[in-house]
């Protein structure tokens, strides 16, 4: 780029340009216009313009010689011959001074120079730059350097920093200082509440996606140092590492900005048309219907021994795992490795959580955080807003007759609703084999190559399949996004904290999480009432899967459960105790409804249910206990009786 062209970019970038032609360039914008071209070009402008001055001074010169001398040639030679090719013969003269002579050699001399000037000139390349270096930057960085590892001049990298000169060089002789742990624990909570900051933006820029994350645009970086750009590009790998992880964001869409609970209202309208007729004849109604998004504090604490112990683990882990730069700094591979963990339970939850309240100085169960969908559910059905089928043909299936089933289901949703193409069939993803062994049986030969389409058949509503579910049958039909995970702010869960109690030192967060339906239905006031509606008033549509207990039972069988509700027998031939429910897991709450009956099975407060407030004695069909176990005993979380 020569003079000129550089200018020009200077006076375009500044918009100077018009007052430049315009020659009203002031001392101010002068001054301007220096500094902008030290910044761009890192020269003086004063010192290319005086080159360039000299250099146009020059060629100038040469070009009055030129013209000169050209001038002469065509005075000497008017037949137009174009200077000759140097190959004349003598005169026999030339051995004299002769001036004459001596000027006719140098002006051939100068022609034969002209020639191959323009001949040069009509094989030269552009006026452009010979080389246009670009610098990535990308989450590999470059080469470390003796100031700061990866090469990035950012405090973060720094080599003054033990953790990078253990990334730079393994494990330290020198046990760390106080100060190096309080360094650690410093730049750990910046840099997790950064990383969470950044989560929050790529939220908002609708790219929180493995996938998406690619096409971020970074051009509001390049005004940052290339440290700075660094940095973000690393954060957005890390998280775009954490979001590799399977989760529930594509079934279930998350809902922010949640600080406790908030209500989203659904209104009712009553029928409003009809025929015309003079006077003040009203008709219709409106009924607003509120529905709770309520997300409830969860929370990680972990207890390190020593920030030495964390030292030993990360150089051990490196060492058997190569060197993945997601994973080069010890900052990063702690929050990668303790988000991961959080993330798979945070899966496992949204399905199968069930928020109970924590015991004082108690550690708890991760399901029993925050309620998950399965639950959430259920409690649709306990608040009386979803009327379940509890038809035996929808409540049971095999691979056999698994696609069946899901016709039969979706044609009592049909039966409810005008617009059944609206709506989408969730079903437990365990079983999808079934569905496709079911369907290449049945339509094997009918299928055109096509393959298994995941649909109901005969219907166009869109099977989902959801993982986490256990063996459970419970199958739910609603609009696609009605149900939702709820949180406050998108990331908290990765702002991680570090605080030294001694030689020990404590990692934790503190996030909100929940999962509602935008709208379930319309709440009924009494069991009566919502048992006779005509299931109208309802968004979402479910099955009612349960285990039932043969007569006179006195245990129940969670290992070969499909699900966590149990019903007693109504044909009991005498009075019969629930005394245990073998093979129950941690982080389930066991629902026992009563089938009724003259002797509906009961449970007393003693042995494994030494947990429950007091005996449970049921008065009608549909009450229930809910319980969970501890490792030691069964523990009430909620019961009904009948009064």
């Amino acid at each position: 780029m020569n003079f000129k062209e550089k200018l020009a970019q200077v006076l375009q970038k500044l918009g100077l340009q018009e007052k430049a032609a315009k020659k009203e360039i002031t001392q101010e914008e002068a001054a301007l216009i220096a500094k902008t071209w030290k910044e761009e070009f890192n020269t003086e402008f004063s010192a290319e313009a005086a080159e360039w001055r000299n250099t146009e001074a020059e060629a100038a010169a040469y070009r009055e010689i030129v013209a000169v001398v050209n001038g002469i040639m065509a005075e000497e030679e008017p037949s137009g011959d174009n200077g000759g090719d140097g190959n004349e013969e003598d005169d026999g003269n030339e051995t004299e001074e002769n001036p004459v002579a001596g000027a006719r050699r140098v002006i051939q001399a100068i022609n034969s120079l002209n020639r191959q000037v323009r001949e040069l000139a009509s094989r030269a390349r552009p006026d452009s730059p010979e080389d246009t270096v670009t610098r990535e930057v990308n989450v590999f960085g470059r080469a470390h350097t003796a100031t700061h590892v990866f090469g990035i001049e950012h405090p973060m990298f720094s080599m003054d920093r033990r953790w990078n000169r253990i990334t730079r060089y393994g494990r330290q002789l020198e046990d760390p200082t106080a100060e190096d742990k309080e360094a650690f624990m410093d730049e750990f909570r910046k840099y997790s509440g950064s990383l969470s900051r950044r989560y929050a933006e790529l939220y908002q820029m609708g790219v929180i996606t493995p996938g998406k994350l690619g096409e971020v645009d970074y051009s509001s970086l390049k005004d940052a140092g290339l440290g700075e750009q660094f940095l973000v590009r690393r954060q957005d790998a890390l998280i775009a590492r954490i979001l590799m992880i399977p989760n529930l964001d594509h079934i279930f869409p998350r809902r922010s900005n949640i600080q406790d609970g908030e209500l989203l209202t659904n209104a009712f309208f009553g029928e409003f048309s009809q025929a015309y007729q003079a006077g003040e004849v009203s008709k219709g109604s409106v009924e607003l219907e509120p529905e709770l998004a309520k997300v409830h504090d969860v929370m990680f604490k972990y207890l390190f021994e020593s920030l030495k112990w964390i030292e030993k683990q990360y150089i051990g882990y490196l060492n058997t795992s190569g060197s993945d730069p997601v994973k080069w700094n010890m900052i990063e591979w702690l929050i990668l490795h303790i988000s991961t963990k959080l993330q798979k339970e945070r899966n496992y939850r949204v399905m199968n959580g069930y928020r109970i309240e924590p015991v004082k100085g108690e550690s708890a169960h991760a399901n029993f955080a925050a309620f998950g969908v399965i639950y959430r559910l259920y409690s649709y059905v306990e608040g009386r807003k979803v009327l379940p089928f509890t038809d035996t043909d929808v409540n049971d299936y095999t691979s056999s007759n698994i696609g069946d089933v899901l016709e039969e289901f979706t044609s009592k949703v049909a039966a409810v609703v005008d617009n059944i193409d609206d709506f989408v069939l969730y079903v437990n993803k365990k079983h999808e084999p079934w569905f496709k062994s079911w369907y290449n049986s049945k339509y094997g030969g009918n299928a055109d190559y096509t393959g298994v389409q995941n649909h109901v058949s005969n219907y166009d509503v869109p099977l989902v399949w959801v993982p986490n579910m256990g063996n459970s049958k419970l199958m739910w039909m609603t609009l696609p996004g009605n149900i939702m995970q709820l949180e406050n702010v998108p990331g908290e869960m990765t702002r991680m904290n570090f605080e030294q109690r001694l030689e020990s030192v404590w990692a934790y967060s503190v996030w909100k999480e929940g999962a509602s339906a935008a709208f379930a239905g319309k709440k009924f006031d009494d069991d009566e009432s919502f048992n006779a509606s005509d299931r109208s008033h309802q968004l979402i549509f479910m099955n009612m899967p349960v285990n039932k207990l043969a007569a006179d039972a006195t245990t129940a069988s969670a290992a070969t459960a499909n699900g966590p509700v149990f019903e007693t027998s109504a044909d009991n031939a005498a009075a019969t105790a629930l005394t245990d429910i073998t093979g129950a897991k941690q982080g389930v709450v066991y629902i026992i409804r009563s089938g009724g009956g003259t002797n509906a099975t009961t449970i007393a407060k003693s042995g494994k249910f030494d947990g429950i407030t007091a005996a449970w004695s049921p008065h009608a069909a549909g009450d229930f206990l809910k319980v969970y176990w501890d490792g030691a005993k069964f523990v009430e979380v909620e019961r009904k009786v009948t009064a």
